[in-house]
């Protein structure tokens, strides 16, 4: 009773960011709520009556029969399966379709905060879950996704239970007594990473340390799970896939002040918009700006991971190594919006799992600490110079790379696991607190692998 209490507690803490986000759009005029889930319920709409969901000529005729008014934006941009999905609740009129899919969300976010904070940081006293449990449900990009109705929770939710098992195998490695149970559970966490990847693409990338790792039977799950509900949607819904090639848009500069990725950043220093002005006007073509720094991010990602070669035969290094490629993902995505980096709290749950599960931080070492403080306020840093940039008219030259401060947290996230996939897990964390010599001496350590 003293465990589904306290379950229940964290769970409820969880909720309190997207229910008070949620009570912001209730205040809301009916016609400016929840704008994103538009494109959801009109693409399981045009895929129920047979039509193609990347359509933007039909989304927007059929907002203006249903009386929708929203901003539009580029339309549906997921694969076929989420439109096929989003049938059933296309199938409700609108306000009640968005309610139901958002308080699913947040119910979905809050249980899922609550099981992750009970099961895998036992060790940290009960105010520091509970401290933890707020944070998780003030996180800036949740609240934003609650917000304009954007899926991220859902896939947030996904991937937890993806990292489930290779979390358990690290902390818990004799928990699971039988390979039955074994083989059940990383099938399960394999389907999850795959659904998920069907909605936002990115958490395909979590195959490749899979592999690496040799976790073959979670890798097969995932691309079961992705191919198989590409074909089924092919099968059920042959209208959603005529505009699948549309997807290619993706790829193009995107200097709105949404876009939270390398793509976003790239973009809005050759190109202006209503709220930033180019620092580089015209000097290089947004797109092979774009392509060079995401390169550049995948080749330094895949350098990590050789370096780390010898850490992914252990079930500490599959995690971190999985936690570690979901993050360059999230960076590396084109058009990945501050909203989307919500599964940036189940790589920070990964960490503390397996680093630090006190929750006190001591383990991390003090530059570690530093980087961790970095990331988790690079979201509420943005957000405050979202207001003002949107509040202020365009933004001068030389403020434009404030609006991509979210990204920079990512990339130094990406920078803390990295160090910590490199780094043994025998050695101390006064690594960084070690006088010099002694420093330069673990640093070889480290640096020579186990």
């Amino acid at each position: 009773m003293k465990s589904a209490r306290e379950f229940a507690i964290l769970a409820g803490l969880a909720m309190l960011g997207p229910i008070l986000a949620l009570t912001v759009v209730v205040a809301q005029q009916p016609s400016l709520r929840f704008n994103d889930y538009h494109d959801y319920w009109l693409a399981g709409r045009l895929v129920a009556s047979g039509g193609n969901p990347y359509d933007l000529g039909a989304l927007r005729e059929l907002a203006r029969q249903e009386n929708l008014e929203f901003l539009v934006g580029g339309g549906y941009s997921y694969l076929p399966p989420f439109a096929l999905a989003m049938v059933p609740l296309a199938a409700l009129p609108f306000e009640a379709s968005a309610w139901l899919f958002s308080l699913g969300s947040v119910l979905a976010f809050g249980l899922a905060v609550g099981w992750w904070l009970q099961r895998w940081l036992q060790d940290a006293a009960p105010s520091r879950r509970r401290l933890a449990a707020v944070g998780c449900g003030v996180y800036p990009p949740v609240l934003g996704s609650v917000f304009v109705g954007q899926v991220n929770l859902v896939v947030g939710v996904l991937i937890a239970i993806g990292f489930a098992t290779l979390v358990a195998d690290a902390v818990r490695p004799g928990e699971r007594a039988t390979s039955v149970a074994s083989g059940l559970a990383e099938v399960t966490s394999g389907l999850a990473l795959g659904v998920a990847g069907v909605v936002k693409l990115y958490p395909i990338a979590v195959a490749l340390p899979l592999v690496l790792g040799r976790r073959l039977v979670m890798a097969a799950a995932l691309a079961l799970a992705f191919g198989g509900s590409l074909l089924l949607a092919a099968v059920l819904a042959p209208g959603a896939s005529q505009g699948v090639d549309g997807l290619g848009s993706l790829l193009a500069p995107d200097a709105y002040w949404t876009n939270q990725s390398l793509n976003g950043f790239a973009s809005r220093l050759v190109l202006s918009t209503d709220q930033t002005s180019a620092m580089f006007p015209g000097r290089a073509p947004a797109e092979s700006l774009s392509a060079v720094l995401i390169v550049v991010l995948a080749v330094a990602t895949l350098g990590v991971l050789w370096l780390a070669r010898h850490a992914l035969a252990l079930p500490r290094g599959v995690a971190l190594a999985s936690a570690f490629v979901l993050v360059a993902a999230i960076a590396g995505a084109p058009k990945n919006s501050l909203w989307n980096q919500v599964p940036s709290l189940v790589a920070v749950g990964t960490l503390l799992a397996l680093e630090t599960p006190d929750l006190t931080l001591q383990r991390l070492g003090r530059v570690d600490r530093v980087l961790l403080l970095l990331w988790g306020g690079s979201a509420a840093l943005q957000a405050l110079v979202d207001a003002v940039l949107l509040g202020g008219g365009r933004a001068a030259a030389y403020a434009t790379p404030l609006a991509s401060i979210a990204l920079y947290g990512v990339l130094v996230l990406w920078l803390l696991l990295a160090r910590r996939l490199l780094v043994p897990a025998e050695l101390p964390a006064a690594l960084d607190e070690a006088d010099d010599a002694q420093g330069r001496r673990l640093r070889e350590i480290a640096r020579a692998g186990p």
